[in-house]
């Protein structure tokens, strides 16, 4: 049985963490590691919550004292694991507790398969299905349709370059599992719900949506660092845009 780094950052978050931790605890895959990593967090509730952490043998705290956001969170948090697999929880969603056998089930028995996620659902200010089509490359080029709770294989990702740590605003998942197609990784979806996002009224991908100029750029940003992926793939990119934009 192979080792599972769940990694979860926590910026302000402590509210939401215990939820989040329970989820890890939970896991019916027995061979895990769980590494927090405060990305310099101010909320005082947050920061006692996380010393009483320090305390439990079953978990790892790591910390930023200043924040540097989810990618060099995300990747501190890695590299100080020993999981051959990566599962990343942001400190406000949810997994089921057989999410990650589920999906370790797939990397052990496919090699040439670098991540693997499931259906989710939304909770909080917003309920119901998440509203991502179903996996296919051709619609991955035209918009991320993997949340960032994938269980993902270490040597792909590290192959990848784990997270883009330029990417402050958002996509950073988007890009690192664009990052492992261009290496010639595949992605499985398993056909159950198994993650629940949480919604808030105030969000970091809701600021960078509502902030027209930046979203442009971020999304400029990741095509530029994939040009030779979607160059490949013009076959399918076109057709795929047509249909965006007439639907």
């Amino acid at each position: 049985m192979k080792k599972v780094s769940i990694i979860i950052p926590c910026h302000n978050d402590g509210q939401y963490l215990p939820e989040a931790l329970a989820c890890a605890f939970a896991q019916t895959w027995e061979n895990k590691e769980i590494i927090i990593i405060d990305d310099g967090s101010a909320d005082e509730a947050t920061l006692k919550l996380l010393d009483d952490l320090r305390q439990d043998s079953r978990v790892t705290v790591l910390r930023h004292e200043q924040a540097k956001g989810p990618s060099a969170a995300r990747n501190t948090a890695i590299r100080a694991g020993k999981g051959e697999y990566i599962m990343p929880l942001d400190a406000d969603d949810k997994i089921e507790p057989d999410y990650i056998a589920k999906a370790a089930a797939v990397l052990d028995s496919r090699p040439e398969v670098g991540a693997v996620y499931a259906h989710g659902d939304y909770f909080g200010e917003v309920t119901g299905p998440m509203k991502l089509k179903d996996y296919n490359l051709r619609d991955m080029l035209v918009d991320n349709v993997v949340f960032v709770s994938a269980l993902i294989r270490r040597s792909a990702f590290e192959q990848a370059g784990l997270y883009d740590e330029a990417f402050r605003t958002g996509l950073e998942d988007y890009d690192g599992f664009l990052g492992l197609l261009e290496h010639g990784w595949e992605i499985v979806q398993l056909p159950e719900t198994l993650f629940y996002c949480r919604v808030k009224p105030v969000s970091r991908t809701t600021k960078m949506v509502d902030d027209t100029e930046k979203y442009r750029a971020t999304y400029q940003m990741l095509y530029d660092k994939h040009k030779q992926l979607y160059l490949d793939n013009l076959d399918l990119v076109f057709p795929a845009l047509k249909e965006a934009f007439v639907a």
